[in-house]
Formats: structure tokens, C-alpha cells, sequence
């Protein structure tokens, strides 16, 4: 009876071991399956970060390149009214230069205005003198 009370203690004994890492067994597997979750939760969690910088590296990006055009239309803008300004400061010489023509040519027609008024002068004052000579004559033959 004592041998098998002792074969029921050493069973009831490994029967408490097999339970018992029966439950450490389970007790490691939940922690496995809670670790396996926490690994998916914190790859999920840098995907979504990953995802987000990649928006945002979009969104720079994209202010970036507009940036840029923005700048090359001013350069553009910049380059044109230049461009303009430079036409009219032409313009401007060509017209100072057609003023300049112009005064010249109007100062040449009122010399030749004061030249032929001077010449009528001149004329008008010998018609006088002829009719007066041809009227002395005329008085002298009657």
C-alpha cells in the first residue's frame, strides 16, 4: 500500500507538472499571439507613418515644383517687362530723334519763309519804285 500510495503521489505529482506546463505552455502561446499582435499593431503603425511621410514628401514636393514655376514665371514676367521697357526706351530715342528732324525742318522752312518774305519785300519796293518812275514819265510827256 505505501509503494502504491507513493506511485499515486509520483503520478498526482507528474499529473500536476504535465498541468502545470500544460498552462505555461498556454500561458507562453497567449504571450506569443499577444506579442505577434503587438508586432502587427507597430507594423501596421510604421506603415501608416511611412504613408503619411510619404504625403507630406509628396506635398513638399509638389510646393516645390510650384515654387519654382512661380519663380520662373517671375523670371519670365521680369525678362518680358524688360523686354517692354526696352522697346519704348527705343521708341522714345526714335521719336526724340523724328522732334529733332522735325524742329530742324521747321526751322529751315521759316528761313526760307523769312528769305522769300524779305525777296516780296524787295520786289513789292521796286514795283513802287517802277510805277513812280513810270508815272514821272508819264506826267513828264503830257
Amino acid at each position: 500500500q505505501v509503494a502504491e500510495k507513493r506511485a499515486r503521489e509520483e503520478a498526482e505529482r507528474k499529473h500536476a507538472e504535465v498541468l502545470q506546463d500544460r498552462d505555461k505552455i498556454a500561458a507562453d502561446m497567449r504571450q506569443l499571439q499577444s506579442d505577434k499582435d503587438s508586432e502587427q499593431r507597430a507594423k501596421q503603425e510604421m506603415e501608416r507613418k511611412h504613408d503619411a511621410a510619404m504625403k507630406q514628401m509628396e506635398l513638399a514636393n509638389a510646393d516645390q515644383t510650384k515654387l519654382k514655376m512661380d519663380k520662373d514665371s517671375e523670371v519670365q514676367t521680369r525678362l518680358d517687362m524688360e523686354a517692354k521697357h526696352q522697346a519704348v526706351l527705343r521708341d522714345l530715342e526714335q521719336l526724340r530723334a523724328e522732334k529733332d528732324q522735325i524742329a530742324a525742318e521747321h526751322n529751315s522752312l521759316k528761313m526760307e519763309h523769312q528769305r522769300l518774305e524779305a525777296e516780296r519785300n524787295r520786289l513789292h519796293a521796286s514795283h513802287a519804285e517802277a510805277s513812280r518812275g513810270q508815272e514821272e514819265a508819264i506826267g513828264r510827256l503830257r
